[in-house]
């Protein structure tokens, strides 16, 4: 399990499946995944957070299929590189 926060940027991310907690029921050893109420009244409250800090965004495309291009390249998982100026 990983966390990050940004220190110049808004930026916070985690790296592990929330998804994991609540959908995924694995019958194997190998599967040491919390499955309480309680694991996934967290996951969910995790998950929540992003979507409520994404809905504050006001980022917007002007057209609808260059949002679906967007999505379409995601999906697809074309790489490119993003270059974020610093102050």
């Amino acid at each position: 399990m990983g966390a990050l926060e940004g220190v110049i940027y808004p930026w916070f991310g985690i790296g592990f499946r929330i998804d994991r907690i609540q959908f995924s029921m694995e019958n194997s050893k190998r599967d040491w995944t919390d499955h309480s109420k309680e694991a996934i009244q967290h996951a969910q409250k995790l998950g929540n957070l992003f979507v409520d800090e994404a809905r504050l965004s006001g980022n917007t495309y002007p057209f609808v299929f260059q949002e679906v291009n967007e999505i379409n390249m995601f999906l697809n998982n074309d790489p490119y590189m993003v270059e974020v100026p610093l102050i």
